[in-house]
């Protein structure tokens, strides 16, 4: 059974389709490899005698990997089909949403004042028994942007999903997702966007 989206402005059937965020697998060495050089030194420090360094050395590793871990979290792989959205790393699932579930997406401009980053908000927390907000997070940094707004749009199109844009505090409310064309190379004022 394949999965597909309609976009009822162009009559384009899309189905299942993967994007990708680079560096990911680039920053093997930051997620496993660092953090290990750290833990070895720290063993052999403390078996030295020196537990302030040994201390020190696992501080280390363990601050990398959480840095490895959010690395991840923000390269990880995007699907988009007609019934979910998804966050892939490594070929495990990470996140999805459904979306019959999903009850807003909210862009914004990211930390630095470079891209955009989007949070899409779920109706329904599901599997978050810790009462953590489930929703999915990512940047604008990922290959075929273009293709990626076509195909969020369409899907939004056909949920009536709420878009939510936030500019220096003020929310506008957007019936698209705007383009995200060569976002890496310039900054981008949310304020400014015409749709």
């Amino acid at each position: 059974m394949e999965n597909r989206c309609i976009d009822k402005d162009h009559d384009a059937l899309y189905s299942r389709k993967i994007f990708k965020f680079d560096g990911l697998y680039g920053n093997a060495f930051l997620i496993v490899m660092l953090p290990l050089l750290f833990l070895s030194i720290g063993v052999r420090e403390c078996f030295h005698g020196d537990y302030f360094g040994a201390l020190a050395l696992v501080a280390a590793a363990c601050f990398f990997l959480t840095l490895g871990y959010f690395q991840i979290l923000v390269k990880a792989d995007i699907i988009v089909d007609n019934e979910w959205i998804s966050r892939f790393a490594f070929g495990r699932l990470i996140q999805r949403i459904r979306w019959s579930n999903v009850k807003l997406i909210k862009i914004f401009g990211q930390f630095g004042g470079l891209g955009v980053g989007y949070n899409i908000y779920p109706i329904e927390n599901r599997n978050s028994g810790l009462g953590f907000n489930r929703k999915l997070a990512f940047g604008d940094g990922m290959r075929n942007p273009d293709e990626f707004i076509n195909i969020m749009n369409a899907c939004i199109a056909k949920y009536n999903i709420k878009i939510e844009s936030v500019a220096g505090g003020v929310k506008t409310i957007l019936s698209r997702l705007p383009s995200i064309e060569g976002v890496n190379s310039k900054k981008i004022d949310l304020s400014k966007i015409d749709l």
